[in-house]
């Protein structure tokens, strides 16, 4: 397998770790919370967890301080479009709510992070890392 698909792959299966522990902190947080709160700090924790996994991903060293820097203004930016993008969502919630499935209505704040983590990760998440934050 070449290396841009094992870094895909690899990079895949990091953030998908790192979103189920997003998505799972963050439905647990919201029992006790305002969502938009409860997602906030469960995008800070995924960031943790997802910047060791990414540095993985791209570097070809273990030494991975020096991508910290790039990592944190990339994250900021990562971290902001995913809270505006899930914060627009909770929102809109009597619009977009009834637009799912009957099953999934119960669920909408957890498919908005879905949607939205899904959009970052293929629009900016990937490309910067790959491009800027690991080069």
């Amino acid at each position: 397998m070449n290396t841009l698909i094992k870094q895909i792959t690899f990079s895949i299966l990091s953030g998908a770790s790192s979103t189920f522990v997003y998505l799972g902190l963050s439905h647990f947080l919201d029992h006790f919370m305002n969502p938009k709160y409860s997602n906030f700090i469960s995008l800070l924790v995924g960031a943790i967890i997802n910047f060791l996994f990414q540095s993985y991903s791209f570097a070809v060293k273990n030494n991975h301080v020096h991508h910290l820097p790039k990592y944190f203004i990339a994250e900021l930016f990562i971290i902001g479009f995913s809270q505006f993008g899930v914060i627009y969502l909770l929102n809109k919630k009597q619009r977009y709510k009834k637009k799912l499935p009957l099953f999934l209505q119960y669920y909408y704040n957890t498919v908005s992070r879905i949607i939205v983590a899904c959009l970052v990760f293929i629009f900016f998440s990937f490309p910067m890392r790959k491009l800027w934050v690991f080069t």
